[in-house]
């Protein structure tokens, strides 16, 4: 029987030249329509999420060997889906997310949980304020607090302070120039609930996000199964991607209308988790995975070049 170590995922999850192939692939697939390169905010916002996935795993030891496959992941899974490649807003809540994470992990059992956590509901508090939706997700942030045993009154209310931050700020610009028109209007957005409408997302967006549950649901398991292996800091933070990914596919239930923003931090989640069970797990089932994730891929890139060239 050949060894897995010649295998295709062996390959693909240890090798130097996954992810300079990933960047070409994406570059590739990106330069295929002609109006891609419109949304160049998007292309260095997606870089420089792959660069803190890879720094996040360095940093956290999250995969307990050298591998580049979340961001690889990351690269081919956002230039598959045309819907997630906008400028504007959209493009920053992904890096900002992940900073997040970066501040929600550095608040393991530190000395200096307080100064982590303000800094994590920080960037939350600016997500926010330019989409209100966010806030929904200070319950999964304090239960990952819990997870991350840095949960205490203290970082309870460095939490609050973080979030509310941003709102003092505009308040005070907004006392300075006597107009409180913004400021109004982003505390009526945090009351607002959009309707819950599926109506409104087309068939390669159900599709993409039938995928991404899929996926969730099987690295998921995997990942909850198998981290007993793991040292006690990596399991804990791995259960906190666990929860972040379902909170986010719950904020995506309840409000679809902001389906493009929450789904780039979803495929985001799912690289870390994916890039998790192949890089550690070589088995026949694992050898399966990969091939129907190539595959899906494949199709997703020949789906946004057919409506792209042959939409009338």
């Amino acid at each position: 029987m050949r060894s897995y170590r010649n295998s295709f995922q062996y390959k693909m999850a240890t090798g130097r030249w996954t992810l300079p192939v990933a960047i070409l692939v994406s570059l590739a697939v990106w330069g295929s329509t002609a109006d891609a390169w419109t949304h160049v905010g998007a292309l260095f916002s997606c870089a420089f999420i792959a660069y803190l996935l890879i720094e996040l795993n360095t940093r956290f030891s999250l995969i307990r060997t050298r591998t580049a496959l979340p961001s690889s992941l990351f690269l081919l899974s956002y230039v598959a889906l045309p819907f997630l490649n906008a400028d504007g807003m959209e493009a920053v809540f992904p890096p900002l997310f992940l900073l997040l994470l970066f501040s929600l992990f550095g608040s393991y059992e530190s000395p200096r949980a307080p100064v982590a956590v303000f800094h994590a509901f920080l960037c939350l508090g600016l997500m926010s304020l330019a989409d209100a939706y966010y806030c929904y997700l200070l319950p999964v942030l304090y239960l990952s607090m819990c997870i991350l045993r840095s949960f205490s009154a203290r970082t309870f209310f460095a939490g609050l302070v973080g979030m509310c931050l941003p709102y003092w700020l505009c308040w005070g610009v907004s006392t300075y120039w006597h107009d409180y028109a913004f400021l109004y209007g982003c505390l009526q957005r945090l009351t607002a609930f959009a309707p819950i409408d599926y109506s409104q997302l087309p068939l390669n967006v159900c599709l993409s996000w039938a995928v991404a549950v899929l996926v969730a649901l099987v690295t998921g398991i995997h990942v909850y199964r198998s981290s007993y292996k793991e040292k006690v800091q990596t399991r804990v933070m791995l259960h906190v991607v666990l929860a972040m990914e379902v909170g986010i596919h719950l904020l995506l239930l309840l409000q679809p209308v902001h389906f493009n923003s929450l789904m780039s931090i979803q495929i985001m989640l799912a690289a870390l988790t994916t890039g998790y069970m192949l890089s550690l797990t070589f088995t026949r089932y694992t050898r399966w995975v990969t091939a129907v994730l190539v595959t899906v891929w494949c199709l997703l890139c020949l789906m946004k070049l057919w409506m792209h060239f042959f939409s009338f």
